[in-house]
């Protein structure tokens, strides 16, 4: 015959169980946190000290195999750099540029002079801008992206802005009213 498994007692039968006994449960916690501190303040004499005990150094040279031959592979990769940032107010088309770590003069002329490109650095900041360089600053594409000019969309439109970077020189594509918010984001 198994035995019988104790009743769980329920909240309601907790708690009246603390009202009862509150005074009893406080002195027994404050009992166990004065005993164990005590304790612990008797131990630690005890507790050898950690200057004295003994040391080894144990030193190695590593060698990793074909390290050159990675770095020299390494050094043939374009690799292309990705930056974000946020448009200010105040910025001028190299002080975008440089925070997105672009150092692509064609680049800061083609956004002065280009009608389109040029909505980045006017109007009112906070255009979520993205730039993808190669490994020697040249811009490659740049992403803008902001709410839509026309005021009745502005809450559920954007508009994009992509300026990549053609055979020759830099070109650009608009998207107006490109969609909604959340089909840009997934």
């Amino acid at each position: 015959m198994p035995l019988p498994l104790p009743k769980i007692p329920t909240a309601k039968e907790v708690e009246q169980f603390g009202r009862r006994h509150r005074l009893g449960l406080v002195l027994s916690l404050a009992a166990l946190l004065g005993g164990t501190g005590i304790t612990a303040i008797a131990v630690a004499p005890l507790v050898p000290d950690a200057a004295l005990l003994p040391q080894r150094l144990v030193t190695e040279a590593v060698q990793p195999q074909g390290l050159q031959s990675q770095l020299d592979a390494l050094a043939l990769l374009d690799t292309p750099l990705t930056r974000n940032d946020i448009t200010r107010s105040t910025d001028t088309a190299e002080s975008l540029l440089a925070r997105l770590g672009v150092r692509d003069p064609a680049a800061a002329l083609f956004i002065r002079t280009d009608h389109q490109a040029r909505k980045l650095i006017s109007g009112r900041g906070g255009k979520m801008v993205q730039a993808r360089t190669s490994a020697d600053g040249t811009l490659q594409e740049l992403v803008a992206r902001f709410p839509s000019e026309v005021a009745d969309q502005a809450g559920t439109h954007f508009t994009r802005i992509t300026v990549m970077r053609g055979e020759l020189l830099l070109d650009k594509r608009t998207v107006r009213d490109g969609g909604f918010f959340d089909d840009a984001w997934k």
